[in-house]
């Protein structure tokens, strides 16, 4: 059974600076959500099996297990990118994809394949807790053809690893951890 609050016992809150800031934080995430949902529809790409590389993409799928590691670099970085796009797609980037990201950052640098500029923009936004409705369309296109055409340069001559992704994954972010420090450090008259 849903109970109601009656408008006048709602209104006797309204003043309140607690309410007030929820009220904005809410509008603003309201409007990014709005922002990120108007620029999705994006038609050439790999979610819609029509991205720039599509053919050597899915030729390289056989090098990603179905689960664990890869066993070798290469095949790292394509479950590292595939990991942190679908996460993006299916889940909006809320689940802790850090691993992925700074396994590729990591391989970037020792690579040089040009992963920096659209990696700082997926970083933002992977395991923070808030989304910030940036549309990250762009760059997860432009990662997957930066991984795809460095894999596919290899012709097959992968470097053997046993390294997983999941070894560089940042420690997932704990919201109520967070509202709690915050309260400590900010409202120590209630501690």
């Amino acid at each position: 059974m849903n109970q109601t609050v009656p408008m006048q016992e709602s209104k006797k809150y309204s003043n309140s600076s607690i309410t007030k800031t929820f009220n904005k934080a809410c509008e603003r995430n309201a409007r990014a959500f709005l922002n990120f949902n108007e620029a999705l529809p994006m038609k050439n790409i790999y979610w819609n099996n029509q991205g720039k590389y599509q053919s050597d993409y899915n030729a390289l799928k056989e090098i990603v297990p179905k689960a664990g590691n890869a066993g070798t670099v290469e095949g790292e970085m394509m479950r590292a990118t595939g990991r942190v796009y679908y996460d993006y797609y299916q889940n909006g980037l809320k689940s802790n994809t850090s691993g992925a990201v700074n396994f590729l950052f990591t391989c970037d640098i020792k690579y040089k394949i040009g992963l920096a500029d659209v990696l700082f923009d997926i970083k933002l936004e992977c395991n923070t807790g808030t989304v910030t409705g940036q549309n990250l369309d762009k760059s997860m296109e432009r990662m997957v053809d930066r991984v795809v055409c460095f894999v596919s340069a290899k012709m097959g001559k992968y470097t053997p690893s046993d390294v997983d992704m999941e070894s560089y994954a940042d420690n997932d972010f704990n919201e109520l951890e967070f509202i709690d420090e915050f309260e400590e450090d900010f409202l120590p008259e209630y501690y």
